[in-house]
């Protein structure tokens, strides 16, 4: 794989990872948000994403 597409890869993971932070810090924000286990949270996350990407 050509070092341009990994780095484009990796950029790509890093603006993912930065929503995902920025989500969560709202979600945490937001008091009246009932609280999920990491293990539920991640996976709506990923859920998100393959909406998103269709």
């Amino acid at each position: 794989m050509p070092i341009e597409e990994l780095e484009e890869l990796e950029e790509l993971r890093r603006l993912r990872d930065e929503a995902d932070v920025a989500e969560a810090r709202r979600r945490e924000a937001d008091r009246s948000a009932t609280p999920v286990g990491r293990d539920a949270f991640m996976a709506r996350l990923e859920d998100e994403d393959r909406q998103a990407a269709q």
